[in-house]
């Protein structure tokens, strides 16, 4: 997974909407080169769910929306797919 590509598109439920991953990196304002956070959102049914993950836990502590067990196992899988993806270090 590249910077550049961080977002991705499907119609996991086959709704005929799109299921929408974007992926952010948080930084202190000013230093584009120090990450502090990684942050997956998923825009469904007019819903946002997210996980986020931080650097000084090197990456390996994922926090989770507190809605995040209301989302269908398929798209949870289409979500985690993606995320276990991710290269979350810059």
């Amino acid at each position: 997974m590249t910077w550049g590509a961080r977002k991705a598109f499907a119609d996991v439920d086959k709704d005929g909407k799109a299921d929408v991953i974007l992926v952010f990196s948080k930084h202190q304002k000013g230093n584009m080169d120090n990450q502090l956070e990684v942050v997956q959102l998923l825009f469904y049914k007019n819903k946002l769910y997210w996980v986020s993950t931080k650097a000084d836990t090197n990456y390996t502590e994922d926090l989770l929306s507190s809605n995040f067990e209301t989302l269908p196992s398929d798209l949870k899988n289409f979500f985690f797919q993606f995320w276990n993806r991710l290269d979350k270090a810059p």
